[in-house]
């Protein structure tokens, strides 16, 4: 349920949603090759289609359209549906609302830079893991 996440749009690893993409549907999805990862249409909502809400504070109108962005896709198609559930999909927006929210100075330029990915595994002024409350949310496995 959309409902999962936080006040600011973190997930709620504490509140017992976990494992929310562990079903056999998401996992086949989020294991498909063929089409673009979940993280990188996550990502293209959050960065592009909904950043404007983000950069103004507005966290949970940031999360309603990349919700609704993953679900759909974007407008103008430059960004195909995510194909997963609600749940799990979720744990993907909030995962790059929590990377906007914390750490977006040293993430604007480059998300796979040193200093972004550890600002989002906890290196932040409010020393929250994005990284390890996505996982937590999904129940994937770490890399």
């Amino acid at each position: 349920d959309a409902g999962a996440a936080g006040a600011g749009g973190e997930t709620d690893a504490g509140g017992g949603e976990a494992d929310q993409c562990m079903n056999p549907d998401d996992l086949a999805r989020v294991q498909d090759t063929t089409k673009t990862s979940p993280s990188d249409i996550a990502s293209a909502c959050g960065t592009k289609t909904c950043i404007t809400l983000a950069l103004t504070g507005d966290f949970e109108g940031a999360k309603v359209c990349a919700d609704e962005c993953m679900r759909n896709g974007d407008p103008d198609h430059s960004i195909e549906p995510a194909e997963l559930s609600d749940a799990c999909g979720s744990c993907y927006v909030d995962a790059v609302l929590c990377g906007a929210k914390y750490c977006l100075a040293k993430c604007a330029t480059d998300a796979s830079s040193q200093p972004c990915v550890d600002c989002r595994a906890g290196e932040n002024e409010a020393g929250v893991n994005c990284t390890s409350n996505f996982y937590i949310c999904s129940g994937l496995p770490q890399d």
